[in-house]
């Protein structure tokens, strides 16, 4: 099977300085960008085992450009 998939994490900012952009305006703390991460690697380790063999494209959306 092949599988696409958009990949957001649970991260409510984004690194661009877009002036009209909410996203833009806010930071997140040391504990959202910790989990952010472990969902990441949770998903990126779902990728890897891929049990099934399917063919697997991601693209990795930010917030704001959804």
């Amino acid at each position: 099977m092949n599988l696409s998939i958009l990949y957001r994490g649970p991260l409510a900012s984004c690194n661009y300085d877009c002036p009209y952009c909410p996203f833009a305006k806010r930071r997140d703390s040391r504990a959202e960008l910790r989990a952010d991460r472990e969902a990441l690697t949770r998903f990126a380790d779902w990728v890897d085992r891929n049990p099934d063999d399917d063919r697997i494209s991601v693209l990795f959306t930010p917030w704001g450009r959804a």
